[in-house]
């Protein structure tokens, strides 16, 4: 190991830099296969696996770490907000938007929110997993409240998007 890596920091660097490039290759996965571009895709089923994922043993324990890593290193804190960044852009383009849109700035808002919600649910009830009772309720209320949120933003960005490429 030291021959690759001269130090225990580029040792970590190089840990993270995997461990978020498999996990946005999955994110990518599941976000392409929920949401068709035609349709808007099922953006129910792609926030229940968003908020499962983030409760589920391995992901409540890995990303708590890499955010208190981020706290500790400004190239960790640099590659989480790329990694952030590029999940939302595939998001969109799996809708078929174009990020760089402006007729997308209330659907990015919105998703904001979401992966807001969904991190936070790793520090609230990552501990308890997705079959605990109180995350259930806490998965129903929020697809409540964010799925006619999400709706009524892709329409809007999709007839802006539209309307500006005529």
């Amino acid at each position: 190991l030291t021959y690759h890596f001269p130090s225990r920091e580029l040792h970590l660097h190089a840990l993270v830099d995997r461990l978020l490039l498999d996990y946005a290759a999955k994110f990518t996965r599941v976000v392409t296969r929920a949401l068709d571009a035609g349709e808007g895709g099922d953006l129910d089923a792609l926030i229940d696996w968003l908020l499962e994922d983030a409760v589920s043993p391995v992901t409540a324990r890995l990303f708590p770490a890499l955010w208190d890593l981020g706290n500790q290193d400004a190239r960790i804190a640099g590659e989480l907000d790329r990694f952030y960044g590029k999940a939302l852009m595939a998001a969109l383009e799996a809708l078929g938007l174009d990020p760089e849109c402006p007729a997308t700035g209330e659907l990015q808002a919105v998703m904001a929110v979401l992966g807001t919600l969904v991190e936070g649910s790793t520090a609230i009830h990552g501990r308890g997993g997705p079959a605990h009772p109180d995350f259930q309720v806490f998965k129903s209320t929020a697809k409540a409240i964010l799925l006619p949120a999400l709706r009524k933003a892709l329409e809007s960005a999709r007839a802006g998007q539209a309307a500006i490429e005529g």
